[in-house]
């Protein structure tokens, strides 16, 4: 055999090979997905998905109602996304306010109630220049309330936590620290000038 017929030859087992490979790859990947169906791994990531497919339908009510969304930070990812679409209609214009809240059935007063007890994060105001320290989450009155919540907006609540008082700690100090230093860094922007 010459070079070039070896050559053909190793090139077609590869990819001979490879087709081959893949073919087990993906029987493999479609298998794995077969057992998980049923499994309680799979009905809980079902359920996500329906939760997120829900919390996009109504971010899109409020959205196309008071225009842009707010967000928020310093509980978990669902509590955050319900305390932001809470204060998207909340702070918005008050006939904005009541026709959002409306749609998503939410009263005002439950809206406040959230809004009141999901604290906020420190932060650089830019406007004062100042580092605006994180007010505490009180996550003990914050649970029933997201709770509640969730069940007006049509979400499960066994989804749902808001998180704990040790994990605010860790996301403000954090918080804190790109305040400061977004401070730091305008200070020494402002000696430039």
């Amino acid at each position: 055999m010459t070079k070039e017929q070896l050559l053909k030859e190793l090139e077609a087992k590869k990819k001979a090979f490879k087709e081959q490979a893949k073919e087990q790859y993906e029987v493999a990947v479609l298998t794995a997905e077969l057992n998980t169906i049923g499994t309680e791994a799979f009905a809980k990531r079902e359920q996500y998905a329906l939760l997120n497919d829900r919390l996009k339908e109504l971010e899109a009510i409020v959205e196309a109602t008071v225009g842009k969304l707010q967000f928020h930070q310093g509980l978990s990812r669902y509590a955050n996304k319900i305390v932001g679409l809470l204060k998207s209609a909340y702070f918005s214009k008050i006939e904005d306010r009541e026709l959002a809240l409306s749609a998503i059935n939410i009263s005002e007063d439950l809206a406040e109630d959230i809004i009141d007890n999901a604290g906020n994060l420190a932060y650089y105001s830019k406007n004062n220049h100042v580092v605006i320290n994180g007010v505490e989450s009180s996550f003990e009155a914050l649970e029933p309330l997201i709770k509640e919540a969730s069940i007006s907006l049509g979400l499960n609540p066994e989804l749902i936590e808001t998180g704990t008082l040790e994990q605010w700690k860790v996301l403000n100090s954090k918080a804190l620290e790109r305040a400061q230093k977004r401070f730091d860094d305008q200070e020494a922007f402002d000696l430039e000038d």
